[in-house]
């Protein structure tokens, strides 16, 4: 059996005539389809972020159980949680982010 795109009674090479692609991008996009099961790639400029969505919400619900608790505290509860160090700017950024 052949590939997705003769299995569909379409070449790469016929593929890459029709997108107006050459044959070696649209081989390459096939192979990162198959391993990653996605073909797009991941736009982002800059930096990457020191935080992940779900690190973010942990500090979003930490701050909203308690109000009083200031950034150094916050920064000390995540870390116990997670192991991952941030600064007092960024826990500021992200709760300044989700409105609190």
């Amino acid at each position: 059996m052949g590939s997705y795109w003769e299995t569909r009674g379409r070449t790469k090479s016929e593929m890459s005539r029709w997108l107006n692609a050459s044959p070696s991008v649209v081989h390459r996009l096939w192979q990162k389809y198959l391993t990653t099961d996605s073909a797009s790639r991941r736009v982002s400029k800059g930096r990457p972020t020191a935080t992940t969505s779900a690190d973010e919400r942990y500090l979003s619900l930490c701050a909203r159980r308690n109000r009083t608790a200031n950034p150094t505290q916050l920064i000390s509860t995540l870390a116990s949680a997670t192991g991952r160090l941030v600064s007092r700017s960024t826990v500021r950024r992200r709760l300044h982010e989700c409105g609190l």
